[in-house]
């Protein structure tokens, strides 16, 4: 039996309970240790090199980083000497979650906003157990808030709080819709864009990164963005999609007389299953597989989450 976040959810709102429950649901390390390689954990490694721990003192050596040259022991000695220092293992998580506009969909378990969170929560919690330390930037329509990494639980809190005031905080467009009034005029692309900036700016190298998004609005200047990233750092793409983003409903030869009001950010309209399904599905389709091919080219792995199941099913 898979247990579940939603038993006091609808779906539609996100409550601190949720994401809490997602602690009881990773394991802890099962031993503890020096680490052996560079990104082995979160211990000391007997690695010696530039790094948060000073070690000792010793003659300098060729190849040696001239910034590392300890310069009170040079002058008194007579001698170059530089400054050894021994690595922190304990690696910072960061993360993006897009909780935009194009993330408040749902057709069936979840609004992806809400799944986008609740995974979230889950890499969050999993990274305390390891001792790793977590922060990021989460954002929404109008919104955004960048975490420095920190450890401990008093760091994931500080997440889950932010994961919780950035979903409740939603922006106006949503409203603006409901009330047939034309949302503020944004570049979606550009905005996903400036983001991912934010996120490569806190980014140390030998961050393990995760971005949480539905990945709509992801053009060359984003994708530039992951590849800079990338470059100093393991990437994961978290995709969170509707089933009924990837194909419409069968129904059954109702489908020439089966018609969807449908409201999204460009305008109302409607949507007639039977005549559109197929163009529907390879349009779906050709999107996939262009996203696909820009993470491909920048080497970043792609993962799926469906907001129709449960988190725990999935991960």
């Amino acid at each position: 039996m898979i247990h579940s976040a939603l038993t006091d959810s609808d779906g539609l709102n996100l409550t601190l309970k949720e994401l809490l429950f997602y602690q009881q649901q990773t394991k802890p390390r099962s031993q503890l240790g020096l680490a052996k390689n560079a990104m082995a954990g979160p211990y000391r490694s007997t690695i010696k090199g530039r790094g948060m721990e000073f070690d000792e003192v010793r003659q300098y050596q060729a190849g040696d980083d001239v910034r590392a040259i300890d310069w009170r022991v040079t002058a008194r000695t007579g001698s170059t000497h530089t400054k050894i220092f021994k690595e922190e293992k304990e690696r910072p998580v960061l993360m993006l979650v897009d909780l935009s506009d194009s993330m408040i969909f749902g057709s069936q378990l979840l609004l992806k906003s809400v799944q986008a969170a609740h995974l979230g929560a889950y890499l969050a919690w999993q990274a305390k157990q390891r001792g790793d330390r977590i922060g990021g930037v989460i954002f929404n329509q109008s919104q955004h808030q960048e975490l420095r990494p920190k450890g401990r639980a008093s760091g994931v809190l500080q997440w889950l709080h932010q994961l919780k005031q950035l979903y409740t905080n939603q922006p106006q467009a949503l409203l603006q819709l409901e009330q047939g009034q034309e949302p503020v005029s944004l570049n979606q692309a550009d905005y996903f864009t400036q983001q991912l900036t934010r996120l490569r700016r806190l980014a140390q190298p030998g961050s393990q990164v995760h971005v949480i998004s539905d990945f709509a609005h992801l053009d060359e200047a984003g994708e530039k963005q992951l590849a800079l990233i990338k470059r100093h750092n393991q990437v994961t793409a978290w995709q969170i999609f509707d089933p009924l983003e990837q194909a419409l409903p069968k129904t059954k030869g109702l489908g020439a007389r089966l018609s969807f009001n449908v409201i999204t950010e460009r305008g109302a309209g409607w949507l007639r299953l039977g005549k559109d399904n197929q163009n529907y599905q390879q349009q779906a389709q050709l999107r996939q597989q262009h996203l696909l091919a820009r993470l491909t080219r920048r080497a970043i792995g792609l993962r799926q989450i469906s907001a129709g199941q449960p988190l725990l099913g999935q991960v």
